[in-house]
């Protein structure tokens, strides 16, 4: 007998910032021993009282801007299938978006000129893959 379930998982309420963090999945089981799942997340880091608040200009660090906090949002696919004698067979794939990765670069001092280290919110990633894992017991 088919059967979907759908589920959230792990939710996480950022105030200062209105960010959610939490996954949200479906999960298709056509039959007893298949299962196709879909799976969204999204998640924050928000930047650490070090990278936001450190400024010392005589160890090399300004204040930074106002930081946001790193976002993620994740999207994957997958199948896993029973096989014979407790064997397993699983593929998926994934999709990862980040932004805002919060990184060191070198600025000016608007008060001395001096070159000095500060962190700023300057990239993003992609990550786009799969996987095919299998497994058993003798």
């Amino acid at each position: 007998m088919a059967a979907i379930t759908i589920t959230m998982l792990d939710v996480v309420v950022y105030v200062p910032i209105a960010l959610i963090s939490g996954i949200a999945g479906v999960i298709w089981s056509p039959a007893s021993q298949t299962h196709v799942k879909l799976l969204y997340g999204k998640a924050f880091r928000a930047p650490n009282l070090y990278e936001q608040y450190y400024a010392s200009e005589g160890v090399g660090f300004l204040k930074p801007p106002s930081l946001d906090a790193e976002r993620m949002t994740t999207y994957e696919i997958s199948l896993e299938q029973q096989l014979w004698f407790q064997a397993q067979a699983a593929a998926s794939l994934y999709h990862y978006e980040i932004k805002d990765l919060i990184d060191q670069t070198t600025v000016e001092s608007p008060d001395s000129g001096l070159t000095l280290l500060q962190f700023r919110n300057l990239s993003s990633a992609r990550a786009t893959g799969g996987e095919q894992p299998a497994a058993g017991r003798p």
